[in-house]
């Protein structure tokens, strides 16, 4: 538990370090500048787009959950999750899905848990695929391309081990977890935390879920929505890009957007990711080339404007499904 508090003090600490360094170097002026010129129908198609990325997370969900929840349950969970999602620390809004998940009575935790879990793999296999593309059409115009892209290919392989050591490997997953458990209990650890052997269970159960996707029809139905994803969402980064004057290409889109999105990996406890987010925004955008202000500048527009396209329709399925039976 110490390390645990250890970590949540040194990660809000720098995640505040890193926003206090940016936001000390935003000259407003150039802010309201910006805001002066917005151009409100690339936000409008942003905002448009986002309902049609939340219809691919739904679809993709309704498959990993083998149709046990309905297409229109499942839409209104995505609005809901995924606005929760990005005002939470450390990731912890994930949690909300599952919860949303088992309250249909028609799918339990493990169900969730594993379609939870098989998104996330394949939505990072999803970012670093696409980043490799984006590096082909924009290394000329990158700073360090090299580096970036050894660092990508070394990312790409270690999520494919992952992928195949869990998708094939998960009776020897289930067998570690088991020993680890068994060990700690015959030293009178678990005695006090018999909730601890229903969590392994649960575990135990969603691994076996996992395996699912080695049917070749459904990985590749998933991993293809997988892509139409983070094609979507990157293409709303780019309109908003464009909404407030940022002239960039739909390549360079998508190095700004992924890199913060492999940085969010690691699970800081930051309200919302500030700090994180606009710290990656920024060093993504100066390897592109812009001058340092406007990196920063652009990376606080960025986020607060994707928090803000989720908030509005996210807010009215959280109210749905907090009365909902």
């Amino acid at each position: 538990m110490k390390v645990k508090k250890s970590y949540q003090v040194i990660s809000i600490i720098l995640s505040l370090l890193i926003l206090y360094f940016l936001v000390v170097q935003i000259d407003f002026r150039d802010v309201s500048g910006v805001l002066t010129k917005v151009k409100p129908g690339f936000l409008i198609a942003a905002f448009a787009s986002y309902f049609f990325l939340n219809w691919a997370r739904s679809h993709r969900f309704f498959h990993l959950l083998q149709k046990k929840i309905s297409f229109r349950e499942l839409f209104q969970i995505s609005l809901a999750h995924n606005f929760i999602n990005s005002i939470l620390p450390a990731r912890t809004g994930e949690l909300s899905y599952i919860y949303y998940t088992r309250k249909t009575g028609k799918v339990g935790v493990a169900g969730g848990l594993a379609s939870l879990f098989s998104a996330r793999v394949l939505d990072t296999l999803s970012v670093i695929i696409l980043m490799l593309f984006s590096l082909i059409f924009i290394s000329s115009s990158i700073a360090d391309a090299n580096e970036v892209l050894y660092l990508t290919i070394a990312g790409l392989a270690v999520v494919l081990a992952l992928i195949i050591f869990i998708i094939f490997g998960g009776s020897k997953i289930s067998k570690i977890l088991n020993a680890i458990f068994l060990f700690f209990s015959a030293g009178g650890k678990f005695d006090r935390f018999p909730i601890g052997k229903k969590i392994l269970l649960k575990f135990d159960e969603a691994l076996v879920l996992i395996a699912q996707l080695k049917t070749a029809s459904l990985f590749w139905s998933v991993f293809a929505t997988s892509i139409l994803i983070w094609l979507l969402i990157f293409l709303r980064v780019w309109l908003i890009a464009l909404g407030f004057g940022l002239e960039i290409n739909f390549w360079q889109a998508i190095f700004i957007g992924g890199l913060p999105t492999l940085v969010s990996i690691i699970p800081f406890y930051t309200f919302g990711n500030f700090g994180i987010f606009e710290g990656s925004t920024t060093l993504a955008l100066v390897l592109l080339g812009f001058d340092k202000e406007s990196a920063i500048s652009f990376s606080f527009i960025l986020h607060l404007t994707g928090i803000l396209i989720a908030a509005l329709p996210g807010l009215w399925s959280y109210i749905v499904l907090l009365y909902k039976k």
